[in-house]
């Protein structure tokens, strides 16, 4: 190994590096993006349980009455379909907020390292690769 140089940089910390550049750009996006998230996780978390809630309280009850009346298992149907189209929605919402956010980032990060480039004499550029 050749001893100028170094070792590879800690990933950890090259992580926690770019996050902490992200974020001092981009803190009110990404705090979008985790409520986005937390919903679309909850809106998972209610429709794979509300099945077993239509079965348990309104179609064995009708069956086991013999009614006729669907207007409160339509009703919870319909709000099932609200639930999942607002997980839909958040969903979508963080994926593109996302997308603006790692956008962004790259060319914030691309315009310092250029700028940065720019200060440096021309002695640097003959003694570095």
């Amino acid at each position: 190994m050749n001893p100028k140089m170094s070792r590879p940089a800690d990933p950890v910390a090259v992580l926690k590096r770019v996050i902490r550049y992200m974020l001092h750009y981009y803190k009110a996006p990404f705090a979008l993006v985790v409520l986005c998230i937390l919903i679309n996780a909850g809106a998972s978390v209610l429709a794979a349980t509300f099945p077993q809630t239509l079965v348990d309280d309104y179609i064995m009850p009708m069956i086991a009455s013999g009614s006729t009346d669907f207007s409160g298992l339509a009703a919870q149907i319909l709000r099932l379909v609200v639930i999942m189209a607002l997980g839909v929605v958040a969903a979508f919402s963080y994926n593109r907020i996302m997308v603006s956010i790692s956008q962004g980032t790259m060319c914030r990060l691309r315009n310092d390292l250029f700028h940065n480039m720019e200060a440096l004499p021309i002695k640097y550029f003959d003694t570095h690769a």
